[in-house]
């Protein structure tokens, strides 16, 4: 931990390096914290000046300036005791996953062998405009509904304030921030380590603000106030690596080019992400991703990288 530098974490999001984990919400014994969307597009905690001690609970957990775990030797690729490629052998779970279907194959094998009671997944959720929610799945169903990555900041951590004695464990799909967080969280509340299950870490090379949905949303010729849902990568159209699918109420399916979404990643790209060295996910038990550069892997359907 580094030495505390800030009363709370509002003064951390004006510096821009909060990462939105959700964990100062979840956290805070006055109830003093909500995440808020920002004009920007940013997700960042507002304090309640009134309700704050100062107690400094927010901060020493706080993601974007803390890391309660020890560095592995390498800290850029950790350490890997197997590295596989692979698909899920369930054909619709194939098709319809962003990939390989690899992370959703593993929670699916979890819990139907009673390993996890459920899974702190990522839903996108329809509206106007459509956002990130974040959920448990408790169900095959549910798992299946929260396929896809979302390149949005998301207050995954929330999912930490529905555990008790009788519902885990619970396994958790995150970014490499929100590992850290997790982490930061078991030092807090050791007891916390027996209610989490399996942590599956996803490679990630940055998020977008959520303005960048709005953008794309924009570009597609969806109205302000319009019903829509939002797909980042969907293989429905052409296949690996995915184009941007939304859904437009009382209209006809709209398909943006992947090259569109990967142009505008420099504009939405948010500062701390800048920052940020685990694009690996090296604290993850296991880590999921594209297996860019790996020859004689299926590039039209996709497949799962594992480490």
């Amino acid at each position: 931990m580094i030495q505390r530098r800030y009363y709370n974490v509002s003064e951390i999001a004006q510096a821009y390096l909060c990462c939105s984990c959700g964990l100062c919400e979840v956290v805070c014994p006055e109830n003093a914290i909500k995440l808020i969307e920002t004009p920007g597009g940013h997700f960042f905690p507002v304090v309640s000046q009134n309700l704050c001690t100062g107690c400094g609970i927010c901060v020493a957990t706080c993601a974007g300036v803390n890391l309660s775990i020890g560095l592995p030797e390498n800290p850029f690729k950790g350490t890997a005791l197997q590295c596989w490629v692979g698909k899920a052998t369930d054909e619709q779970v194939y098709r319809r996953s962003q990939s390989g279907g690899g992370v959703t194959a593993i929670l699916l094998a979890l819990m139907e062998a009673g390993r996890i009671k459920g899974a702190a997944t990522v839903n996108m959720e329809a509206g106007a405009p459509p956002r990130p929610v974040v959920r448990i799945a408790r169900s095959q169903d549910e798992i299946l509904s929260a396929r896809g990555s979302k390149y949005c900041p998301v207050p995954l951590l929330h999912f930490l304030r529905e555990l008790d004695d009788n519902n885990g464990p619970i396994a958790m799909v995150g970014l490499g921030c929100h590992v850290h967080g997790l982490h930061n969280a078991f030092k807090h509340s050791p007891e916390l380590r027996g209610k989490v299950g399996p942590v599956i870490g996803l490679i990630c090379d940055r998020v977008l603000t959520r303005s960048a949905i709005d953008y794309l949303l924009w570009r597609s010729g969806v109205k302000i106030g319009e019903q829509a849902s939002f797909e980042f990568r969907s293989k429905e159209w052409r296949g690996s690596p995915g184009d941007v699918r939304i859904g437009i109420k009382g209209r006809e399916t709209v398909f943006l080019p992947s090259r569109e979404r990967m142009q505008i990643k420099d504009y939405f790209t948010p500062a701390r992400c800048r920052l940020c060295f685990d694009k690996m996910n090296v604290f993850a038990d296991i880590t999921a991703g594209d297996p860019w550069g790996i020859p004689g892997t299926d590039k039209k359907q996709g497949e799962t990288a594992l480490v």
